[in-house]
Formats: structure tokens, sequence, C-alpha cells
């Protein structure tokens, strides 16, 4: 580029010659395309020049001087931006994802049934090594990854959590056949608690997370019973269930281990009509309230006469020995029926004395005497002890000095109870638990027997 081009160039604009270089090199050299570049556009040396004069050094970048001076400076930066748009324009296409193999449903031995569906992959595997398949405990490891999964990934944590929230309820189970567990039970004076699961049925999976993993059910079950869960599908729930008759799920019964009776059931929930910790743990307590190791087992009622009609109905078709028995049966009535005659009594019994029969024993006084002398204690407005009395008419809430005499609180029941509008003869209290009977000639004080916070169950006794 040649001095004179830029003393044209500085004479015509009076302009610097750094500024004069700038559109001389944008116009190739040519001071006249330089100076109509210059008027048109006198702000392109502040910085644009430099910068599409770092731009001619580089390999990537279109040049922009030329020696055709037909062609203006214009359109030249007019087509380098053109094709710096398209080329910052141009879709970024990024990687593709990683292949990864899994399984849909369940394990390898899926059973079809209604838990493996519900849950997923947490179905068909086996329950505490039993061989039964089911929604409790998580599936083999069958899924493949091309790359391995940290343990900390979001997947990982939703099944676990999905594991823990309908696993079985280990910590209160009785792991061992049937008959260990009676015995277990009836060595430590507790109930035999049964529950037997079909994994078809949603509404057993349903009753590990919402009843079995409640604390509060879980201190009530370990202190009052022997926990026996099993599932239907398993020899064991098979012959329980035939044993039991059983026929709906889940099943839930309460066992005297003494005699192996059935003292309570419930069967057949559905999710329509759940049960919950609060209605399970209301049927304990009435349970218990009903019930009481310190007495003899019960027998279950026979409805007597039920057999003999039946043998009686049939006589003819009965065999010649129970026909020889029933005959015999009723000519004995007959003669106990007959009137005997009276012995014949000698007139000559001067040496017979007549002694008289000693008198009974006076009949002890009765509960509602024996209270009717017991003051009730005011309640005290700082300190004492506050008592919950679940009687008849509902629940009372009562406070009573330290020193109270059990039989004063029996006092203050039998007033709340009306005893003798009622027409009954005797009650009892309970408290604790296991609820243990209190009695009411005991002696004991209120803050002995720590009757503080306790709720008190009452009870009439039936003659």
């Amino acid at each position: 580029m040649s001095d004179e081009e830029t003393t044209t160039f500085m004479s015509l604009t009076g302009a610097t010659s750094d500024v004069a270089q700038v559109y001389l090199d944008f116009s190739g050299g040519n001071a006249a395309s330089a100076v109509d570049l210059y008027f048109n556009d006198p702000t392109l040396a502040n910085g644009q020049g430099q910068e599409s004069a770092s731009m001619q050094t580089t390999d990537e970048t279109p040049k922009f001087t030329t020696k055709d001076p037909t062609i203006s400076a214009d359109a030249l930066l007019a087509k380098s931006l053109m094709e710096e748009d398209a080329a910052n324009s141009a879709p970024q296409i990024r990687r593709p994802d990683a292949a990864k193999k899994d399984v849909l449903m369940g394990g390898g031995s899926y059973d079809g049934g209604m838990g493996g569906m519900m849950m997923g992959g947490v179905g068909g595997a086996n329950m505490m090594g039993m061989g039964v398949n089911g929604a409790f405990m998580p599936p083999p490891p069958t899924a493949t990854w091309d790359g391995d999964e940290p343990e900390g990934t979001a997947k990982n944590k939703k099944d676990k959590n999905l594991k823990d929230m309908f696993a079985p309820p280990t910590n209160l189970m009785y792991v061992g056949p049937f008959q260990t567990a009676r015995q277990a039970a009836k060595e430590s004076k507790r109930w035999l608690m049964i529950n037997i699961q079909r994994d078809s049925d949603f509404a057993s999976h349903a009753l590990n997370r919402d009843v079995w993993s409640s604390e509060t059910v879980e201190s009530v079950v370990k202190t009052g019973f022997i926990f026996w869960q099993m599932m239907e599908e398993r020899e064991e729930g098979r012959i329980y269930c035939e044993r039991y008759n059983v026929t709906s799920f889940p099943h839930i019964a309460f066992l005297d281990p003494r005699t192996g009776r059935s003292m309570w059931s419930k069967e057949g929930w559905s999710m329509e009509n759940p049960v919950t910790a609060e209605t399970f743990l209301e049927s304990v307590v009435d349970f218990c309230d009903r019930n009481s190791f310190d007495r003899p087992p019960s027998a279950p009622k026979v409805e007597r006469g039920g057999e003999k009609k039946q043998r009686v109905g049939s006589i003819e078709d009965a065999s010649e020995s129970d026909q020889m028995e029933a005959a015999i049966r009723a000519s004995l009535s007959e003669d106990m029926d007959t009137d005997l005659p009276a012995p014949p009594v000698s007139s000559t019994s001067d040496d017979i004395k007549v002694v008289a029969a000693p008198a009974p024993p006076p009949a002890p006084p009765s509960m509602s005497t024996s209270l009717s002398t017991f003051t009730i204690p005011s309640e005290p407005t700082e300190g004492g002890a506050r008592i919950a009395f679940k009687l008849p008419k509902g629940r009372v809430m009562r406070k009573f000095p330290g020193d109270t005499v059990i039989g004063q609180v029996f006092a203050f029941v039998k007033e709340e109870v009306k005893m003798e509008e009622a027409g009954k003869k005797e009650f009892e209290l309970r408290a604790g638990y296991p609820p243990k009977v209190l009695k009411w000639d005991g002696g004991e004080t209120v803050e002995e027997l720590k009757l503080a916070g306790e709720n008190v169950v009452f009870r009439w006794i039936e003659e």
C-alpha cells in the first residue's frame, strides 16, 4: 500500500494515518473506495477495524481484502457476516444415550398374582427364604446395565423405600412352625396372635404398611402376644386355614395357647374398608379387657340336646345295643317317678334326742355394703394422681390424693355407675397392660399401685 494513497485519503477526509490505514485495508488499497467507505460509515475505525484486521490473520475466517476495485467493502463485510451467522446457527447434535436393559415385571418366577402386578419390580422374590413369591422382599438381580449405577441414585432410593414400606414385620414375627409358636406363648403366658396373608390380595400388603409398622402396635403386640405370620401359599398356612376354616384374607386371630381355641378373629378386609392401626388397637384392648390368663381357659359352648334329639328321632334306625340302652333308661325314669311308701316310724322312740342343726354362718356383706364404708376423698387442686375411667356412660377423668386407698377409688366408681339403680351386685376394675384386676379390699394406695396416668377399665361381674 503506497504512501500516495494514504496521503490522498487523509487530504480528502482529514483523518489520521491510522484511520486511513484501516479504511485502505478494507478497500484493498483503493483510495477512492476507502474514501467512499469512510463517509458511509465513519465509525468503522472505532474497534471494528481492528477486529476485522485481526480476522484477516486467521485461516478460518474469510479475508476482506481484494484487488478487484469493482467490489465494495460493504459487500465484502456483509458476505462475511452472513457466512459467520450461518456457521453459528448450525444445529448442535448431542451424543446419544447409553444403551441399557431392564425387566419390566417381577422376577424369574412371577406368579401372576395381584401383589406382583401392583408392586412391579418388587414382586417375584422369596419371602424370608420361604419360597413364596410376593411384594414383600426385593427381586433377584436380573437387571443388566451398561454402566455401574451409583448406590445413592434416585432409582435405588425409590426401590429401597418401596421394599421397606411393604416389608413383613420381622421385628414382631416369631420364626418357627405353628406348634412351636403356640408352646412359646403358653410358657410365656401370652396370647397367640395369628396373621395369615395371601400374596394376590393387596390388603395383606397394606396390613404390613398400615398396621404392623406402627410403633404403638409393635409395643402392644410385644407386651401381650406372640405374633405368628404366615403366607397362605405355604404348607403351614394351608394347614392352619383347613383347621380353623379360613376362607378370606388377610386373616387375624387371637388364640388361647393352652387349648388352641380361637378367642377372636377377623378376616376379609378390603381397600374400600381397610383396617387401621387405631381400629386394630381398639380390638386388642377390648379383647384384653374381657380375657385374662389369671382365669382358667373357658371351654366353647356346646349346644346340648342336639345329639340326643337326633338319637331319639332315629331310634328305629339305631343298632340293637342302642335300642336296649334307650329302653333301660326309659324304665329307670318310670321307676323314679313312682311314689314309694314311706318307711314306718316306731312310736317307742324314748331314746331319740332331737338335736337342732347348727345355724349357717352369716353371709359376708355384699360389695355394695362394704364400699359404703369408704369415704370418697375430695379432688385436690394441686398434685395428686389423675386417673381415666372407662365406664358404661363414657370416659371419666378424676384426680385423687396419692394416699387414697384403692377401696375409696372403688367407692367413687360405685357412685358414678349407680350400682343400686343398675341392679348389679359386683363389678371389677382393671389397669395396666396387660390389664390386671384391682382388689378393692387390698389396702394399697393409689401411689403404691402406680395408677397415676393409667386407664382403668370397668366391667360388671355377671352372676
